[in-house]
């Protein structure tokens, strides 16, 4: 599992630099990146408040057009992380049920 954890983080963190020429962080930061959600696969803002607003004011949202992933960002680095400790793969709260893969950018200033 440990493995397939990493390869998933790595595929993401690519596609976030590729894509956005925005770097992921190792730390926590109060911007969150949904790497396997968003408008391609049917995700809305709608869904994405029902499940990220459990854990602290939504700041903002940012889905991309023809993208399969989004962006949170929180008001506060507290909030991201009570989001990333009940979110990161676990299964959601979604009809679908599908698990939410996150990692943390360093800003949310480019999206």
């Amino acid at each position: 599992m440990e493995q397939k954890l990493h390869k998933k983080r790595f595929k993401y963190e690519s596609i976030l630099k590729k894509d956005m020429n925005i770097e992921a962080s190792s730390i926590p930061t109060k911007n969150l990146m949904v790497c396997n959600y968003g408008l391609v696969n049917g995700l809305s803002r709608k869904d994405v408040l029902q499940v990220f607003s459990q854990y602290g004011q939504v700041e903002r949202i940012i889905m991309l057009p023809h993208k399969s992933y989004c962006f949170i960002c929180y008001t506060n680095v507290q909030e991201a992380i009570s989001a990333w400790d009940k979110v990161n793969w676990k299964v959601n709260s979604l009809p679908e049920q599908q698990l939410f893969y996150l990692i943390y950018t360093v800003s949310g200033n480019a999206y």
